[in-house]
């Protein structure tokens, strides 16, 4: 006879409630050893243990070999192991630290002797990673607001919202309230 299984608490986390019903599974049936279920599949019987302990997450074809070797409905289990998955990514990305944003132009000179008189330092450059911020969410702005107009009936406000929105995203000056307001500054 085999070592016996290290307990399992399922309320643990999802990877500990997935062993402890394939372990419910495996008992539904007698609680045959694993060298027995091996035998009815293609997988060793250490790798089996090892779907039911609890301590990692088995590969999908190792989990629906458990679950045949046991008489598992093997489609059920196969969304249940996807299901698995998306719950242990989803775990791991919580996991992580969100780092503060960092602003090079806000850091603050380490303490130390005054540094001498000289020429002024050249500006540092904003960071190029602005401008796809800026035009994403001109762009989101534009798709949300053309889904809007779709679904407004013509009239005045429609057309006056149209010239307003073209006279944004275009830079050309829009007529509103009778008096031009110039968008773009590069003529004379």
């Amino acid at each position: 006879m085999g070592r016996p299984e290290l307990p399992i608490d399922p309320s643990e986390g999802p990877l500990q409630a997935f062993a402890w019903d394939l372990r419910l599974l495996r008992a539904k049936i007698g609680q045959p050893s694993y060298r027995k279920l091996a035998l009815k599949v293609n997988f060793s019987a250490s790798a089996l243990s090892s779907a039911a302990s609890g301590v990692s997450c088995p590969s999908l074809q190792v989990t629906l070999a458990y679950v045949g070797a046991c008489d598992g409905d093997l489609g059920e289990w196969e969304q249940r192991w996807h299901h698995l998955q998306a719950s242990l990514a989803t775990q791991q990305v919580a996991a992580q630290p969100i780092p503060p944003p960092r602003h090079d132009d806000e850091l603050e000179p380490a303490p130390g002797p005054e540094p001498a008189p000289g020429p002024e330092p050249a500006p540092v450059p904003k960071p190029r990673w602005r401008r796809p911020l800026t035009t994403g969410a001109a762009a989101l702005t534009a798709v949300t607001a053309c889904d809007w107009l779709i679904s407004m009936d013509d009239g005045p406000e429609r057309v006056l919202i149209v010239g307003i929105l073209a006279g944004l995203f275009t830079g050309v000056g829009v007529m509103v309230g009778g008096n031009q307001r110039p968008t773009n500054h590069s003529g004379p």
